[in-house]
């Protein structure tokens, strides 16, 4: 961007001067230009207009309410909280959408009625009076890129990957990275390593990695898999930190001061919080991490039988077998499921779901219509890249990193990246039983061996499971007494018992119910409204 705007040093230039320089050069147009998380608002006074805008990913807020005589925007809800002259009332059919594990409010509703979020990748301009809103990105409608063989393909996410990692290392003190010891963390933290022995990226003060270890939690330990991405970074500092007591609800609520502005949608925040704060202790103010690669190249194609669509008839029967396994379906429930079923009309299909109480129709409007994409997989990652779940989870993983104090950033959500990675062939999503082929074959000799043919997955749930059934149970059940939930009429105190008992009558498998962990956040953050009321 520095580049075609001419006279700015991207090395010391700033993120407004950038912003400013841009609207200048394309006006309205300068988002499609802006690469990387953003959210602003700007005055144009020689036109008296404000135009703000937010990253077309949703990394940054912007939240803003429009009364009779004004108009307030701010990246911060306390801000416009603060403007009211009376306490904001509580968006009731938000809370109730939290309880069922729906999101498709978060899009561009806030807890609050009356403030509203801009939605991701929109803009908004005030002026005459008129307040219009406009989207001004959708992934996958630019020009697909055709090339002719795969080596091509590799070679092109290489460059790309590198410089959504490289663009991101720009920071005062050390740059942190967060290392699971999974392939797409560990692709940053190796990728990042490579730009900075290799002179790339200059100015960078050094790395440091900061890495989780369960010796008491089997399922989610990858210590030696994160001990080997250490090992491949020789020039970065790694911290191992002991993660077995960061059980669910071990830091929940406000405890310790979080700022519970709106409910969290998860009850695991210890974890990452411990890194956190480890990496701001050390002096970091910029953070990395392989969060989104999972939406931007698919986590688990093989459990999607739609995807089976996408493979080649000349590979159809080697890889059967893998959708088999993954889904653990027979042959004719799958074919079903990846031909039949999605044969049926989008609007039957909902009518049905519906009827049968499965899963909650999307409101109209709230999401884009998805593109006509040429395969099965980049449909998938549009629809995990757009959905008000992970919006939601973005904006937690904000909250949690400014409270910390550092600046979180994700180079899988860079826009070319994910640009490029919604037209190529299936065949280099997943492979003979490989998920993330593509990431896989392109960073040969950037990640290690051990993570690059790893195939086992981590499970955090024991550690929820934890939390819920043992080290905090008296908290459930002190959240379960007298709910505010129940008070307010939006759900059934007898059934929030029932839920709890069946919990814990069965076996901790899986996940923990998500209309309990629901019930847990929503009812934490009414409890915390009536602390911080005067």
């Amino acid at each position: 961007v520095c580049a075609a705007i001419g006279g700015l040093d991207e090395r010391t230039a700033t993120d407004a001067e950038i912003v400013l320089a841009a609207y200048e050069r394309w006006g309205d147009l300068c988002t499609q230009h802006l690469v990387g998380d953003f959210a602003f608002a700007l005055w144009d006074a020689s036109r008296r207009r404000l135009f703000c805008a937010r990253d077309p990913i949703g990394m940054r807020p912007l939240y803003y309410a429009l009364t009779e005589r004004r108009l307030v925007v701010s990246s911060q809800l306390e801000a416009v909280l603060a403007s009211f002259p009376s306490p904001a009332e509580v968006n009731e059919p938000l809370l109730r959408d939290l309880m069922d594990w729906r999101f498709d409010r978060w899009c561009d509703e806030t807890c609050y009625r009356g403030i509203l979020r801009l939605p991701p990748a929109h803009q908004m301009l005030l002026e005459g009076g008129r307040l219009t809103l406009s989207r001004y990105w959708t992934f996958g409608t630019g020009p697909a890129l055709r090339l002719r063989r795969d080596e091509e393909y590799l070679e092109r996410f290489r460059e790309l990957f590198l410089a959504a990692v490289g663009s991101r290392l720009r920071g005062t003190g050390p740059i942190g990275i967060l290392v699971s010891g999974g392939l797409d963390s560990s692709a940053v933290a190796g990728t990042a390593h490579h730009l900075l022995a290799t002179g790339a990226v200059p100015g960078v003060s050094g790395l440091r990695l900061y890495s989780s270890v369960f010796s008491a939690t089997p399922g989610a330990e990858e210590g030696d898999y994160a001990a080997a991405v250490a090992r491949r970074c020789p020039q970065a500092q790694a911290t191992f930190l002991p993660g077995d007591d960061c059980w669910g609800l071990s830091d929940f609520a406000s405890d310790g001061g979080y700022p519970l502005t709106e409910p969290e949608i998860g009850i695991s925040r210890a974890v990452v919080l411990m890194l956190l704060r480890q990496a701001h202790q050390d002096g970091c103010r910029v953070l990395l991490s392989g969060i989104g690669g999972d939406q931007v190249l698919g986590g688990e194609p093989y459990h999607k039988a739609s995807q089976l669509r996408d493979v080649e008839v000349s590979r159809l029967f080697s890889e059967l077998p893998h959708f088999l396994q993954a889904g653990r379906r027979s042959a004719a429930g799958l074919l079903v499921d990846a031909w039949l079923r999605p044969a049926v009309p989008v609007p039957v299909r909902r009518l049905l779901r519906r009827a049968l109480r499965q899963v909650p129709g999307t409101e109209p409007g709230r999401r884009p219509a998805i593109p006509p994409f040429p395969t099965q997989a980049a449909r998938e990652s549009f629809h995990s890249l757009t959905e008000g779940s992970f919006s939601a989870r973005l904006g937690g993983l904000r909250i949690a990193s400014d409270h910390v104090g550092v600046e979180h950033r994700l180079p899988f959500l860079d826009r070319r990246l994910i640009d490029f990675l919604l037209t190529v062939p299936a065949r280099l999503r997943f492979r003979d039983g490989w998920i993330k082929w593509i990431l896989r074959q392109s960073l040969v000799g950037i990640l290690p061996e051990e993570v690059r043919q790893r195939t086992r997955l981590a499970w955090f749930s024991a550690l929820a499971h934890r939390g819920l059934r043992d080290r905090a149970r008296d908290r459930v059940v002190q959240l379960l007494t007298d709910p505010r939930l129940a008070r307010a009429g939006l759900v059934s105190q007898s059934t929030l018992w029932q839920t709890w008992e069946e919990y814990l009558s069965g076996e901790p498998q899986g996940a923990p119910p998500r209309s309990l962990i629901g019930f847990l956040c929503a009812e934490a953050w009414l409890r915390s409204r009536e602390v911080q009321a005067p």
